[in-house]
């Protein structure tokens, strides 16, 4: 009886061992999905700004040569 107490209560404390893990590596995943999202947004908006450089630059070239 004592045996099966013992047991019981070791793996209660294991199950919440894990749950607590869990929930620290769920926590740490969602930050990381935050993060990527957050990077992701950031090239977007960097390579929209690159071409719309890229374009202007083109049209004043283009305008330079006419002019030349």
């Amino acid at each position: 009886m004592r045996s099966a107490k013992a047991q019981l209560e070791s793996e209660a404390t294991s199950r919440r061992v894990l749950e607590r893990r869990n929930s620290e590596l769920l926590g740490e995943v969602d930050s990381q999905r935050k993060g990527l999202a957050d990077a992701l947004a950031e090239a977007t908006d960097q390579t929209k700004t690159a071409e719309r450089l890229r374009q202007e630059l083109a049209q004043v070239r283009s305008e330079f040569e006419d002019v030349k």
